[in-house]
């Protein structure tokens, strides 16, 4: 018997949209990228993060990702944070670049057709520095495209971080305003990431945590009041366990206007079982 077979070219036109075909374009690192990864090189317009330990020739494909962007008249612009940059290891790499000497000082500086800045102290201030050069691009005082190199993610912290002190700290929001995106297109980017630092592998959400203000204005991350939490739990009356509200009642003193309910899910979150389970 013959299966009956049914027409839905009128039920597929009528309810499915067409879109022209959008190749994707890849930067060119040569025959070894395309044998180890599968892939010709970086996808152009998109973040590319590469993991490794050192030495494992992350900087190399960095540079001759560079030295394609200049075949392709796009701007490199280098943002070196690690403080491992090598111009030698560039140049024998085919970066090429003008040295001046200052008389007086005996620096070096490099002039090419690239941007280079290795004067960061802080996150917040690469955030600022690559908003800069969108916004002059914006302007037309750059006429290209623009193509970002930072050497490394990983290697250098955000303010509160570097002052060694509590205090005002990127979460999702905060980055979404500063880099001019939706915050659930931030939330979406650092999910199930991670990123290699010289102090291990974090998943990208471990440096974007919750803020809140304490009774003085100060604005302080979850973070800290995990920290604070765990220290009272863990020296806490074995034979007396604190509570929830006993907690809530420690850091209400010490300024920290929270909720005994935002207690109980921080200690969740930190795998502290409640107190009747810590005798």
């Amino acid at each position: 018997m013959a299966i009956k077979k049914n027409d839905f070219s009128a039920v597929l036109k009528k309810y499915s949209s067409t879109a022209s075909y959008k190749p994707q374009r890849f930067f060119d690192l040569g025959d070894a990228f395309l044998d180890a990864t599968g892939l010709p090189g970086p996808a152009m317009g998109h973040i590319n993060m590469f993991l490794g330990h050192s030495d494992t020739g992350k900087t190399t494909a960095l540079i001759k990702t560079a030295i394609d962007c200049l075949r392709k008249d796009i701007l490199p612009v280098f943002i070196v944070t690690e403080q491992k940059w090598d111009f030698s290891h560039a140049k024998l790499m085919g970066l090429e670049y003008e040295e001046e000497i200052d008389s007086t000082t005996g620096n070096i500086s490099y002039y090419g057709n690239f941007i280079f800045n290795n004067d960061f102290k802080w996150i917040e201030q690469v955030t600022d520095f690559i908003n800069e050069l969108l916004d002059i691009q914006i302007k037309g005082e750059i006429n290209k495209d623009i193509c970002f190199f930072w050497d490394s993610v990983g290697s250098i912290p955000c303010k509160m971080t570097y002052d060694g002190k509590g205090g005002k700290q990127h979460n999702a929001a905060v980055l979404a305003d500063k880099i001019g995106m939706d915050i659930s297109t931030v939330s979406r980017v650092v999910s199930s990431k991670y990123v290699l630092t010289p102090y291990g592998m974090y998943s990208l959400k471990f440096f974007f945590s919750e803020s809140m203000q304490k009774n003085d204005g100060e604005e302080v991350s979850s973070r800290e009041i995990k920290k604070l939490l765990s220290d009272a739990i863990e020296n806490e009356d074995k034979s007396k366990p604190l509570t929830d509200a006993t907690l809530c009642k420690i850091l209400n003193k010490k300024g920290y206007n929270i909720a005994r309910r935002t207690i109980a899910k921080y200690r969740e979150q930190l795998g502290i079982p409640v107190a009747r389970m810590r005798k």
